[in-house]
């Protein structure tokens, strides 16, 4: 039989038509001729690796191949005619794909491979169309489906939007190192200028000497604000984003526990000073009404967007800050906190451990995607506290991955001695006064700074 019937008989495996009576949008040849050059040219995966997955070839028996060849080279083995068929042989899928016949005819379909990367994005536009249509097709059945909450629809229609306009990643983010060189200098330039006008290059935190250790909360960074319940976190998190704002930073807050007016309320009263429990009993004085009156008029402008749905993924934070991001809503990120994110749909074989590895590495993405400092509240284990003595958090306290600990530029402890009743060497009450433990910080120095705080523990303050 000639080669070209042989090529013939290959059909596609995957959605021969769209419900439009139209064949999807397809290049089996141009498939046949990146095949043949990669099994032909050592450099020619190389160029197409960071391209094509298999899932962009539309061919079944094509991705089969494809999936054959990338085993290869992740055994760092020689990729060419014999080590593939020799690949699909052990893997038992050799006549699958049509044989040894089929393999050696594709490498015939190619003169050179020098335009090997043009005809990988032809096929990786075309996946996309695919996808695009596929995607199109479930979100207008579905729209005219009457049992389906329509705003859950616009939300997973929003999260799988941004998967497939995340699936272009062939594009190359490298730089050569003098262009990262001129970039460092014109960065430690910005800094010099900021350090002569008492500026801080980053966002303020409020506290001065967490000022200095971390030059505020930077860019990229994902900040880990972990405790045991009662310590403050969430105070010092609402505290972090009330400096932000009134250093004309934007902060989208996600609160999956807290109800959005209780943490207005806990603004309001930091704010002005109001003692909570008179606030929240409403047994006020007329002057404190005034003043919270006027308080509120100070804060109408802040620029806090808080987001208290409850239950939700990680996509939807990272979508939700996307659209804050382009939107010009978001300068930091708090997420508040990190066990009650859902992780069930994430991997249904993962434990609990693999599942808060897979948030907190998301959630570093999303800090270094949108460059913005992202502050992810933490619990820790019981650990410190049975471990007697001064209880101080480790570390190792983490509860449940130690990839927090990873993914962490910046750990930080809020640590309330007077929570135990501990006294100071001297045997002094320690009531109104805390640290912060910087326990990790990727790029400077870590440490123990104190701060005071009010007694509703709603604002904080410099030690000295």
């Amino acid at each position: 039989m000639k080669a070209t019937n042989k090529l013939q008989r290959v059909r596609p495996t995957q959605l021969s038509s769209s419900e439009h009576g139209k064949l999807p949008p397809q290049d089996i040849e141009l498939e046949q001729i990146v095949l043949g050059a990669i099994m032909l040219e050592k450099s020619a995966l190389i160029q197409v690796k960071e391209i094509l997955k298999a899932e962009v070839f539309y061919n079944q028996i094509h991705q089969t191949m494809y999936n054959a060849i990338i085993q290869l080279d992740v055994e760092n083995k020689p990729i060419d005619i014999m080590t593939v068929k020799d690949k699909l042989k052990k893997n038992g899928e050799l006549e699958s794909v049509g044989g040894s016949y089929y393999i050696t005819q594709l490498t015939s379909r190619l003169a050179s491979s020098a335009n090997i990367e043009s005809y990988a994005h032809i096929l990786l536009q075309k996946y996309l169309q695919r996808e695009l249509i596929k995607f199109s097709s479930q979100i207008l059945n579905e729209a005219y489906d009457e049992t389906i909450d329509v705003l859950e629809l616009i939300e997973r229609c929003s999260s799988d939007f941004n998967i497939i306009a995340e699936i272009p990643n062939g594009k190359s983010n490298k730089m050569v190192f003098v262009e990262i060189l001129t970039l460092a200098i014109s960065e430690l330039e910005k800094r010099e200028i900021m350090a002569k006008q008492n500026k801080l290059n980053g966002i303020p935190t409020g506290i001065v000497k967490l000022n200095h250790l971390l030059n505020g909360f930077q860019n990229g960074d994902l900040i880990i604000i972990a405790s045991r319940p009662g310590m403050g976190k969430t105070a010092f998190s609402l505290f972090f984003s009330r400096v932000a704002v009134k250093a004309t930073k934007k902060v989208l807050y996600f609160s999956l526990e807290m109800d959005k007016r209780h943490l207005c309320d806990r603004i309001l009263i930091a704010e002005s000073g109001v003692p909570a429990d008179r606030y929240r009993s409403g047994y006020i004085s007329k002057s404190e009404r005034r003043l919270i009156e006027d308080t509120a008029a100070e804060i109408f402008d802040f620029k806090i967007f808080i987001d208290d749905k409850s239950g939700v993924k990680i996509n939807y934070i990272r979508t939700q800050a996307q659209i804050a991001k382009r939107k010009n809503e978001c300068d930091m990120i708090v997420i508040d906190y990190l066990q009650l994110i859902d992780a069930t749909a994430e991997n249904k074989s993962y434990n609990r451990e693999a599942e808060i590895a897979v948030i907190s590495r998301k959630c570093k993405q999303i800090a270094k995607e949108l460059q913005v400092p992202a502050l992810l509240l933490c619990q820790l284990s019981r650990n410190c506290e049975n471990r007697g003595g001064d209880k101080k958090p480790m570390l190792s306290d983490l509860r449940e991955s130690g990839a927090i600990e990873q993914d962490a530029d910046i750990v930080i402890f809020p640590f309330r001695p007077d929570y135990y009743n501990l006294k100071d060497s001297n045997g002094d009450d320690l009531t109104g006064v805390g640290e912060l433990i910087i326990a990790k910080h990727r790029n400077g120095l870590t440490g123990s700074i104190p701060f005071r705080h009010n007694d509703s523990i709603t604002d904080f303050y410099d030690y000295e």
